[in-house]
């Protein structure tokens, strides 16, 4: 059985709890000044505006200040907007009746401006938002390796480092943090990483990228099969670079009409509401994510396509990976 990760000081870093500068970090925004018919007016061309851009949106009723429920929302939607919320720190929207110099990182807008054009501005500052989002890695192992005959996580490299060790030295670099999701034995030299059981009677990677969904619910992770070794720096800058805001999740594609690449891919905190939904409706194809308009399938570049190469039998490892020599 995984190991129990309550307690484990990468588990404390990023708690259930958000603090007052915190809530910067999540697509949150305050709108203030002027009247509250100009409040109310601005605020429904801004909903039609920002939902045209087929983002999700969820608008808190006058006087609603819950930290832990803005908070929450702010994990299943694109954005947030809220009248109030005392003693936190959130992005703001300045609303005036004349013009004047934006105070601090303050959004601005005026009834004599366009709709589009502050619309366009806090869309820049989301797409910011979501490159900045707490990051994690998700190594899946555990499967069957019947095709292979061995566990394949634990298959070594020519330097001597399990292929589990290859991928999470590979990927440290661009995650706050990783998880190890699924049954098998930990090389040693890894044994401080958090490692969690798969779900219950749910078979496939769908239990292990849910599994650390429910475990650390607030953040954004990059999920990783342990059997693609070849995986480069290249590989995950490039993927990592395409998040944008009002996208769930990242799930490349090797051509175009080809099968789905799910498991080197990136998932917003947003998209567990989508596996969710998948696994009540007893779909496990982990795959099945790309149905919805939240999921981008970017063309993988022809130089990077050997990052998404698996291995299943002992006849692939004797061409594995042509440029292992990267750094």
């Amino acid at each position: 059985m995984a190991a129990a990760v309550a307690g484990n000081r990468r588990f404390q870093r990023y708690g259930t709890t958000v603090n007052t500068e915190r809530m910067l970090g999540y697509p949150v925004v305050r709108i203030k000044g002027g009247t509250a018919q100009q409040r109310q007016l601005f605020t429904r061309e801004l909903l039609a505006a920002l939902r045209a851009m087929s983002l999700s949106v969820w608008l808190a009723d006058p006087g609603f200040s819950a930290p832990s429920a803005v908070w929450k929302k702010a994990l299943q939607h694109d954005l947030v907007i809220v009248d109030e919320l005392p003693g936190y720190v959130v992005h703001t929207i300045s609303v005036a009746s004349d013009s004047g110099i934006p105070k601090g990182d303050d959004l601005f807008w005026t009834p004599d401006g366009e709709i589009e054009v502050i619309a366009g501005q806090l869309l820049s500052r989301l797409h910011r938002i979501a490159g900045r989002e707490p990051l994690w890695a998700c190594v899946l192992i555990g499967g069957r390796s019947s095709r292979m005959g061995r566990a394949k996580h634990l298959l070594t490299t020519e330097n001597g480092q399990s292929w589990l060790e290859n991928t999470v030295s590979r990927l440290k670099p661009f995650v706050d943090g990783l998880v190890i999701a699924g049954e098998g034995v930990i090389p040693e030299r890894l044994r401080a990483i958090p490692h969690i059981p798969d779900l219950p009677k749910v078979g496939g990677p769908i239990s292990g990228l849910l599994s650390a969904m429910r475990w650390q619910p607030q953040l954004s992770w990059l999920l990783v099969a342990c059997d693609m070794p070849c995986i480069s720096s290249a590989a995950v800058e490039w993927l990592l670079s395409l998040r944008r805001a009002g996208v769930w999740g990242l799930v490349p594609k090797l051509a175009e009409g080809s099968h789905l690449e799910p498991l080197f891919a990136w998932y917003s905190p947003r998209s567990a509401q989508l596996f969710e939904a998948q696994m009540f409706s007893e779909s496990l194809r982990i795959a099945d994510i790309a149905a919805s308009n939240k999921i981008a399938t970017p063309l993988v570049p022809d130089n990077l396509r050997e990052s998404w190469k698996n291995i299943n039998i002992p006849e692939q490892l004797l061409s594995i990976c042509s440029s292992r020599s990267e750094g």
